[in-house]
């Protein structure tokens, strides 16, 4: 199949022929009550309860102690707001339409702002008052003619000159306006590549230019994109592969694109059985896990290399050191953490899955691929100082698991000097957290909490160097933000 061709017959996950069976009113609602029965008494679960709310917004939070006077800018997170829609529950973590949030840090102060996007589908859904459309884990059986007529952009945010866009992970990129939140509508990139798969997770070069994949299921293609700092398509091109494993992320070097494509794939078959996304793939345990490395000038695979069955949500960074491609990943022995991610959705415990840190050194001149274990603790949602993409990184910004309950610490790992730093939190849930820097060119680390106990959600500020001594700044919104994904810090 050649560009052109491809481009006519998907768009994104390409799902038009299909339909999927309707779920009784009495299984939909089991779920509802199954989760309010266990949020009685598992108050955590306020994490994923979710809003109906279309707004949220406090013009100053309460802050105990003090946020640093050179840190000024704009905290942006995205994540699944809606969980529940019109009295249907979604079954699983990843359905919920997004919700942008929005925290402004000026003069010491901070505000929140938090609006949903106006997808297609929450506005039709809205205006109809009743759930009408399946999603990544929840089936019904209306038609749709393309993914972006599902896109609930509630992944992650890439803010790219002046702009801002919410982030899926089958469909178009929706811009967002940066000041209000309000959505602007559907980023195509170009009319020629207008519904492929944007994915969430791009990589930001030293030029500032932009890379990124996506996924094309039903179509058997990565798609890859390259755009120029200003947002202007540079480069497209679409690979072919039978059974596509779900690549939620990528990772660059100065000379490639380093795709890492799991043991989780795809099966054409079951979604053609009325299975939901999620349903129609399948984890193989026996099936080696692919590493490719595409030339960043042809976008052509350059070399191919096995490691064994895993799967990978989040890399950390990867660089090439000699005739070494160097990368760490947060890697899972295998897929058993969406079931975590569906029980948590009717309050039922399941046991946690969590992903060790892995480095894994590819040989160019012996085409061999070695991997080395980092540490025996749980470890996921790395972040790096975005100047050290596709280079040798330092400092590594990761949640951890301390407890017994998901990530409830924060901790960095610097790799120049071999020192490690956490930080727990008590009774609250950790969310993404990041490495930012103020005016001065200070450190700093920035995250939000679920604290279950206060019924509240918090913006939590490190110092970098002295993580162990916890938090310079707390801000305490006044209600629980639901438990999102992905983040951005803008300096102003």
């Amino acid at each position: 199949m050649n560009r052109r061709e491809f481009i006519q017959s998907t768009s994104g996950l390409a799902l038009s022929s299909l339909v999927f069976p309707h779920l009784s009113f009495a299984q939909q609602e089991e779920w509802t009550a199954a989760f309010n029965r266990n949020l009685k008494i598992k108050p955590w679960l306020l994490g994923w309860q979710g809003t109906n709310q279309a707004v949220l917004q406090t013009g100053e939070l309460e802050v105990k102690g003090k946020i640093p006077q050179d840190l000024t800018g704009y905290f942006y997170r995205n994540g699944p707001a809606q969980n529940e829609v019109y009295g249907k529950r979604y079954h699983h973590w990843f359905d919920g339409d997004g919700m942008v949030q929005k925290f402004h840090i000026v003069n010491g102060k901070i505000s929140h702002f938090g609006k949903m996007v106006d997808t297609h589908k929450y506005l039709t859904e809205k205006q109809q008052q009743k759930m009408l459309f399946q999603t990544f884990s929840t089936y019904l059986p209306k038609r749709i003619s393309s993914a972006d007529e599902i896109n609930v952009a509630n992944i992650s945010l890439l803010p790219l000159n002046n702009r801002l866009f919410a982030l899926w992970e089958g469909g178009s990129a929706y811009e967002i306006n940066p000041k209000n939140l309000k959505t602007i509508g559907i980023q195509s990139w170009s009319p020629q590549t207008k519904g492929l798969p944007f994915g969430a997770h791009y990589r930001q070069d030293q030029n500032g230019s932009i890379w990124n994949i996506g996924y094309a299921s039903l179509n058997d293609a990565i798609v890859l994109w390259h755009l120029d700092n200003r947002g202007k398509l540079k480069q497209f091109k679409s690979l072919p592969i039978k059974n596509v494993p779900m690549v939620h992320d990528f990772m660059i070097t100065k000379k490639y694109l380093v795709l890492l494509l799991p043991s989780f794939r795809f099966d054409k078959t079951k979604i053609m059985a009325k299975r939901s996304f999620l349903d129609a793939h399948y984890f193989d345990k026996q099936q080696a896990s692919i590493v490719w490395l595409i030339d960043k000038n042809t976008l052509d695979i350059q070399k191919t290399f096995e490691l064994p069955a895993q799967f990978v949500f989040h890399f950390v960074n990867a660089y090439e050191q000699g005739n070494e491609v160097i990368f760490d990943s947060m890697r899972y022995p295998n897929a058993d953490i969406f079931n975590v991610f569906t029980e948590v959705m009717q309050g039922v415990d399941n046991k946690f899955v969590g992903a060790y840190p892995y480095r894994v050194r590819l040989n160019l001149e012996k085409n061999t691929a070695t991997e080395e274990k980092l540490s025996n603790i749980y470890n996921e949602f790395p972040s790096v100082d975005i100047k050290e993409t596709g280079l040798a990184h330092t400092q590594v910004v990761s949640l951890q698991q301390r407890g017994e309950l998901f990530f409830n610490s924060v901790a960095i790992n610097n790799y120049q000097t071999g020192t490690a730093q956490h930080f727990s939190y008590t009774k609250q849930l950790a969310e993404e957290h990041l490495l930012i820097k103020d005016a001065r060119g200070n450190d700093w680390v920035i995250g939000t909490t679920l604290d279950y106990e206060e019924k509240c959600t918090k913006v939590n500020i490190f110092k970098a160097k002295k993580l162990n001594d916890g938090p310079v700044a707390v801000a305490k919104l006044p209600y629980v933000l639901p438990l999102g994904l992905h983040g951005k810090f803008i300096n102003l």
